[in-house]
């Protein structure tokens, strides 16, 4: 894969976004139930009929540039250089019951591992064995509602605390639009959860989509896109954990509204400050520092040349079918910060041919040298075209080596789970296969979102991905991917 001249720049912005008033309301509180309770009345899954999230609607917002001065990117990766790590775990972890597409959600523990999508939640330990494995409308039931469309879940697990925290959103035909949030009791996923509703709109005006969610040292936050009849936006939920950990009848939930349309929280466990990532145009995006409802914009990324505009057409093939892939719009699907440096996963279309790639981000957020931020980026490419990568979701370790796990699709194979690697010295490696298809798709519809995280000892790897079964329009793959030895001598560069 050849180098390509790719100008990347930095434009420091100081302005603060709108500022909005915290709002502070109640999530009331379903019966308390361990998972075994849940499944034992099975609940039919509702299919989600409808476009999800972006597609309804989207309004590219232009970036305005605040400073003339410009940071160039250090360094551009394009160019495997390395071999991918070796995969050392691999098992199944849900498939398809009617539903599209499979929103692929996962954490880990140093013992469990909790995987959501759209059909079902599943606890199984670490060698795969399962714990329990329910509906995910079935974990959601509350007698006292009427039972709706459930979907866009999102998983965290707060290592300190040893406990589980899940968001799923709930409407009835676009309206009631709810957030639904459980609270594990302890750090066995497959015992007792205690489970909230939170009205998201009390006028039932706005229907929340497309969550995106993160924990700080001493918070929860939630991102969610909000559409309503003259304008769309996003709203930043935000709970205390020693609150949430309280066990309360009546969970307090900080609610904001902000102006960017897609506003993702960046997960940083270990840090005390909330960032957030707009996307502004195309691949291009604004990083936040979100402080008491107000964002205060830090900088903007633009991306690399021949990013095409945002696709609305399957282009993917697939073996064994005429049916094509969709790849989704451009988004921004996950963001993480570690030791200062904020890493952003997402997906850009690229021309001549027309084809999906992956696009990353490495923005330290204060290089000591020039006391700014400053920028890395790669791509996953094929510049023939043959082969497309989609879904991107990254995670990062504590000596800054990084995964991203991803869709592969290529006209020779089903659609497959696959993986890149990038080392400390920011060296990517070549994509590999973590679960190849084992039949066609019957479906475009193929995925919102996957999950990698990194695991319990901070330094290997899970991630969770969707592929393409036997008998089933998709199935989610839990993989365990362990970070190689560094060659003795190289010193890792931050």
């Amino acid at each position: 894969m050849p180098d390509v001249n790719l100008p990347i720049f930095v434009f420091l912005a100081a302005a603060a976004a709108s500022p909005a008033t915290p709002g502070t309301r109640d999530a009331v509180s379903s019966p308390h139930a361990t998972m075994r309770e849940l499944g034992l009345e099975f609940r039919a899954p509702i299919p989600r009929d409808e476009e999800h999230e972006q597609r309804r609607s989207f309004t590219p917002r232009i970036a305005a540039i605040v400073a003339p001065a410009a940071v160039q990117a250090e360094s551009t990766v394009t160019t495997p250089t390395i071999a991918a790590p070796r995969v050392s775990a691999g098992f199944a972890a849900s498939h398809e019951t009617g539903q599209y597409p499979s929103d692929a959600a996962g954490a880990v523990s140093s013992k469990y591992l909790l995987h959501v999508s759209n059909a079902s939640v599943v606890a199984q330990d670490r060698a795969g064995a399962v714990l329990s494995n329910i509906g995910l409308t079935s974990f959601w039931h509350d007698p006292a509602y009427t039972d709706g469309r459930v979907f866009d879940s999102r998983v965290l697990y707060d290592g300190v605390a040893d406990r589980w925290i899940l968001c799923t959103l709930y409407d009835l035909d676009s309206h009631k639009s709810t957030l639904l949030i459980a609270i594990s009791d302890g750090g066995n996923p497959s015992l007792g959860w205690h489970r909230y509703r939170y009205t998201v709109d009390p006028a039932d005006v706005g229907d929340a989509d497309f969550t995106r969610m993160s924990q700080t040292r001493d918070s929860i936050a939630i991102m969610a896109t909000i559409f309503r009849p003259l304008t769309d936006s996003s709203d930043v939920f935000t709970i205390r954990k020693s609150d949430a950990y309280s066990v309360p009848a009546m969970l307090p939930i900080s609610q904001v509204h902000t102006d960017p349309f897609d506003l993702v929280p960046v997960d940083g466990p270990e840090d005390a400050h909330l960032y957030a990532i707009e996307r502004i145009a195309s691949a291009n995006f604004r990083l936040y520092s979100y402080d008491r409802g107000t964002l205060i914009s830090l900088a903007d990324a633009f991306a690399p040349a021949n990013v095409t505009d945002d696709m609305n057409n399957p282009i993917a093939l697939q073996r064994g079918s005429t049916v094509k892939l969709d790849c989704d719009y451009i988004f921004i699907y996950n963001a993480v910060v570690k030791n200062g440096i904020v890493w952003v996963a997402t997906q850009v279309y690229r021309a001549s041919p027309l084809r999906s790639s992956i696009l990353w981000w490495r923005i330290v957020l204060n290089d000591p040298r020039t006391n700014q931020p400053r920028v890395d980026a790669g791509l996953i490419d094929d510049p023939t075209g043959a082969t497309m990568y989609a879904f991107p979701s990254i995670a990062v370790n504590k000596f800054g080596a990084a995964l991203i796990g991803y869709s592969v699709f290529n006209a020779s194979i089903y659609p497959s789970a696959g993986y890149s690697y990038i080392d400390p010295l920011n060296d990517l490696s070549t994509p590999a296969l973590l679960k190849a298809g084992d039949g066609p798709s019957r479906t475009s519809r193929w995925a919102d979102y996957s999950t990698t995280v990194v695991d319990a000892n901070d330094i290997d790897f899970w991630t969770s991905q969707t592929y393409a079964p036997v008998g089933f329009a998709w199935a989610t793959w839990w993989t365990k991917v362990d970070m190689p030895a560094l060659p003795r001598g190289r010193a890792v560069r931050h």
